[in-house]
Parts: structure tokens; sequence; C-alpha cells
């Protein structure tokens, strides 16, 4: 017995306040102990450790280097592999972010939500995109459309715009020849011999366009003292005002004498040679213009 006592001595240990104590040569065996124990091994005695709780110091291998590697700006683009979870270095959470210590260096962790597809899914749909671009060889791009309905539409307003202006210029063209010619208000003279008062001596006219009204002057045998006016009709209409009168001789009833053929833009109208003046063509009277 008291060799028995003698192997369950321990020494009482100057722990701190709050330390646990060690033990060493804990007995493994079974062996009866008896029950009378000195009061001096009371607060020291062990308590044998139950075999579902002994813990066991074991070698520890070398952690196995991480699938991680640094994408841009240091964070990490492929996830981990699931039997590499447990062995990854721990995260370290800056400012909410995760990171691991990867070769002294941070490198912020990436989730993904789905693994990327495989390589033949990838070239299935780049084949398929490809095939859809062409079988749709005419479509084009909006922007493309917008281009063309630019140019377009320019073209259309760049005709309008050189066709007024064109338009204009004609006209101011028009009008300052007739300003030369023929001043304002429109005069026009000239001299044919129709038989008034001498055969030989030509009779002097001037045809007016005096307030939109047409008016000839006849000086007949070019005696102004014996001047014959004749009123011709209106012209009615925006600018007629600067209409151009002219005069022609030609016989259009067959009597061998000239008559007059006044003309008023694209109008013409005619009077009779009776032999002494001139007079209005009658309704229904055979004349040839």
């Amino acid at each position: 017995m008291d060799e028995q006592r003698a192997n369950h001595r321990y020494r009482r240990q100057n722990l701190a306040p709050g330390a646990v104590p060690k033990y060493k040569g804990i007995p493994t065996t079974n062996a009866p102990v008896s029950d009378e124990v000195p009061e001096e091994y009371d607060d020291v005695w062990p308590v044998r450790v139950s075999s579902s709780a002994r813990r066991y110091e074991l070698e520890q291998e070398p952690p196995i280097p991480h699938s991680y590697r640094a994408g841009q700006q240091g964070k990490s683009v492929i996830p981990p592999r699931r039997s590499q979870a447990g062995q990854l270095p721990p995260l370290q959470y800056i400012d909410g972010i995760p990171y691991v210590n990867f070769n002294g260096q941070l490198v912020e962790v990436v989730a993904h939500n789905s693994p990327p597809p495989p390589p033949k899914q990838q070239a299935a749909t780049t084949k398929g995109q490809q095939q859809r671009y062409t079988e749709e060889p005419d479509a084009l791009p909006p922007r493309q459309h917008r281009y063309w309905l630019w140019v377009v539409t320019s073209f259309l307003l760049t005709m309008l715009v050189g066709y007024v202006i064109v338009t204009l210029l004609i006209a101011w063209y028009n009008t300052t020849m007739d300003d030369i010619h023929f001043g304002r208000p429109r005069t026009y003279q000239t001299d044919q011999r129709v038989g008034h008062g001498d055969n030989f001596i030509p009779s002097h006219f001037i045809a007016l366009n005096l307030a939109n009204r047409v008016q000839v002057i006849e000086c007949p045998a070019g005696d102004c003292t014996k001047a014959v006016i004749y009123l011709g009709p209106q012209i009615i209409g925006q600018g007629d005002t600067l209409s151009v009168v002219t005069l022609t001789f030609k016989d259009v009833n067959g009597d061998g004498k000239l008559d007059m053929l006044v003309h008023v833009n694209d109008q013409t109208y005619v009077f009779i040679n009776d032999g002494t003046k001139f007079r209005p063509a009658r309704p229904g009277e055979n004349v040839i213009v």
C-alpha cells in the first residue's frame, strides 16, 4: 500500500491565479487505490481523464498552398476548391471586405455565384453568334440607319435651299435686265409703215404698261400732233406693273394691210388695220395669228 501511494505522489505546483496545473505521469492502469489518502494530497490528487476526452499532440502537416492568384488591383479571380477550403489561410476583414495573406500580400477575395461555362459551351455560343450574324447580312446597326437618314435629309435640305436661291437670282436678273432695256414704267417703241397718213413714211408706236393698263400711242407718219391712243387690256396679277408690252405687225385677216399684235406676258391681243387706224378684233372674226 505504501508503495502504491509513493507511486501516486505529486508535487504541489506554484501556479498563478486562474492557471491550470499540468500533470506528468498520469497512471493509465486500473490498479486499486486505497481510500486512506493523506490530507496534504486532497488538492492535487488527479482525476482520471476519460478516454473520450484525451487529447493528443499530432505532428501537423505543412499547409498546401492555396489556389488564389492575384488579379488586377490585388483581387483574386479564381474561387477556392472545395477540397482545400479547410486548408486556406484565415480571412481578414478590412472595412467589411475579406482578404487573405498570400506571401505577405493581402489579396481580396471575390466570390463567384456560378462557375464559368465549359470551353465547349463557350465555343458553341460563339459559333451560334457567328451563324446568327451571317444569317442577317443586310441588317445594319441603328447608328448606320441614323447616319444615312441624316445624309439624305441634309441632301434634300441643301437642294431645296439651292433651288430657292437660284430662283431668286434668276428673278433678280430678269428684273434688272428689263429695267435696263424698258425702264419704269415699262415702255416699248418701234417704227412701222402701216399706211396711216403716208404710205412711205413709217408711223411711230409707243407701248406702255401704265398702272397695269396697256396703252399704245401711234404717231401717224411720225406726226405726233395727230397721235392716236389705243387702250389695251387690264393686267391683273402680282408684279404685273413690271410686265413688258411689245408690238409686232402682221396681216392676220388677208386684206393686204398690216395688223397690230400686242404681246403681254404670254397673251396676244389683235388690232385690225382699217386703213386709217386700228380697232380691236371682233368676236368671230376670222384671223390667223
